[in-house]
């Protein structure tokens, strides 16, 4: 049980650290200190958005599945013995082969969450909204001097 709170608790606060190696272009040490300084102003909001992620995609791994055993129990159900037995085994690898699948497809929205919730920390906490827009005026500006010159020369 002190293993398992240890974990969420180291979970909460080193989940943006990808996101902060990534973007920031750290390395492992700095992006877990980052990522630790994020987390730490709201770090029960981040525990929370955590648990609640981990149980919806718990939930529509395991209801897709449940889908599939129901789908296969009913097929079992009416088939005769002989095909019974031969689609009981089948529908084991197919439920290894589905629930692989279902990882596939969920872990990269594990990616995605962990980078929204490091936007949403770095605009929070650094102001990154206003530095992209500050970012975003001088390449317009950049680009409007690089056009007048082009012009100016083109006379």
């Amino acid at each position: 049980l002190l293993a398992m709170a240890v974990s969420i608790f180291i979970s909460a606060f080193s989940m943006m650290s990808m996101a902060v190696a990534v973007f920031e272009k750290k390395y492992f040490f700095s992006a877990v200190i980052k990522s630790f300084r994020l987390a730490k102003p709201d770090f029960f909001k981040i525990l929370g958005l955590i648990t609640v992620w981990t149980m919806v995609t718990a939930v529509g791994s395991y209801s897709l599945t449940s889908i599939s055993g129901v789908l296969i129990t009913a097929a079992e159900y009416f088939a005769p013995d002989n095909v019974a037995s031969a689609i009981s085994m089948f529908s084991i690898m197919g439920n290894y082969i589905l629930s692989a699948v279902i990882s596939l497809l969920l872990s990269p929205l594990s990616g995605i969450f962990s980078t929204m919730m490091y936007i949403n920390q770095r605009m929070k906490h650094e102001a990154l909204d206003i530095e992209l827009n500050l970012n975003d005026i001088r390449k317009r500006e950049y680009m409007a001097r690089y056009y007048e010159s082009l012009s100016n020369n083109s006379r």
